[in-house]
């Protein structure tokens, strides 16, 4: 009896794997996907003094992803990605952090090594649409340890409180390496590059600043986001 279920257990997850197999070589199939984020902003115009670095911090994203057979081993494979990005670092002992919910549109194309075809190589452009951004920025007082005093004082007199203001629109280019582990479960590691100000329309000191205008002591001006991905993906189609 045990041999009996033994072999049919086989036989299920041999059906299983084939079938999953058979969606993968598919024209066109679907799948979900789960990350694990690395975050940092990267590109300053000019080094802030006073910061214990860059910020970085970690987030995750996921969602869907789509794939059309273009030749043997070679997919466009776009997805559409729920993503949270949080960084942080420090200015004159206090943390600022500054977080981020975006739709991330990878257009990705993957491709199968020869003699490994269960390795695999991503590559392509991603679209980021921010659909919402937060900063957290502790008061400074009434600034007069900064710049004279007399600018930063006059501002918070006026009740000026930093914050920062994402732009809607980023892009960027993505590329990856992968591994299939069995049918259509596999495991991924990738690097994206943005290209654009995460901050374009935030002021800073020296410049004209009026209320409601976002703005930081700390220069934001030139700062890009960079991601280093870890995730796990399964075609269910």
């Amino acid at each position: 009896m045990k041999k009996i279920i033994t072999t049919l257990a086989c036989l299920l997850m041999a059906t299983t794997i084939s079938f999953a197999a058979e969606k993968s070589n598919s024209k066109f199939g679907a799948g979900v996907k789960a990350t694990f984020d690395y975050n940092m902003m990267y590109g300053f115009e000019e080094d802030n003094d006073g910061t214990d670095g860059d910020p970085s911090g970690f987030g995750f994203d996921a969602g869907l992803m789509f794939r059309l057979n273009l030749a043997k081993g070679l997919y466009f494979a776009p997805e559409v990605n729920f993503a949270y990005t949080s960084t942080s670092h420090k200015y004159i002992k206090k943390e600022r952090s500054y977080t981020a919910m975006d739709l991330e549109i990878p257009l990705m194309f993957r491709a199968s090594f020869v003699f490994l075809e269960k390795l695999y190589v991503t590559a392509g452009p991603q679209i980021v649409l921010n659909l919402k951004n937060d900063s957290d920025i502790p008061p400074m007082a009434d600034g007069s340890s900064l710049l004279g005093g007399i600018v930063n004082g006059a501002i918070s007199a006026l009740g000026y409180a930093e914050h920062t203001e994402q732009g809607f629109f980023n892009f960027g280019i993505a590329a990856g390496l992968g591994y299939n582990i069995v049918g259509g479960l596999n495991v991924d590691a990738r690097f994206y590059m943005g290209f654009m100000e995460l901050f374009p329309d935030t002021k800073t000191i020296g410049e004209d600043i009026e209320s409601g205008d976002s703005f930081t002591y700390i220069n934001m001006h030139g700062a890009k986001m960079m991601k280093f991905k870890v995730g796990i993906s399964y075609w269910f189609m």
